[in-house]
């Protein structure tokens, strides 16, 4: 079973197809988490480690926004990232179930990011 929810991005609406089910391709839901061990969920804002400078040391980020949550052709889930620069351009995330070291979650459609329960890493 599918929900279909529409978040505005860049001026325009962007339909993000969510599986809601606990269920995709015949097994468990994958998930990805943020450096804080929260999910990434569709419509969440990301602060993304860009680079650290050669004077004075200091760390840059980018904003990035999960748009939609879908699966390539053989049933990998994955999250699609929106540059937030009004263009369709972007890029891919699997949900392998690892924690990106490189991003924080920082804003969500919902305003419950912090609330999410933490995922720890199996011992």
């Amino acid at each position: 079973m599918t929900k279909t929810i529409m978040i505005a991005h860049g001026g325009a609406a962007v339909q993000a197809a969510r599986i809601i089910a606990g269920v995709a391709a015949g097994k468990e839901r994958q998930r990805v988490y943020d450096k804080t061990g929260r999910e990434v969920m569709v419509g969440d804002v990301l602060k993304v480690y860009h680079f650290t400078a050669a004077m004075r040391r200091k760390r840059h980020y980018m904003y990035k926004q999960v748009v939609a949550a879908d699966h390539f052709s053989d049933g990998t889930p994955v999250l699609r990232i929106s540059h937030l620069d009004m263009t369709d351009d972007g890029y891919t995330l699997v949900c392998d179930g690892n924690r990106l070291a490189d991003y924080e979650i920082v804003q969500s459609v919902k305003c419950d990011h912090e609330d999410r329960p933490r995922h720890t890493a199996a011992p």
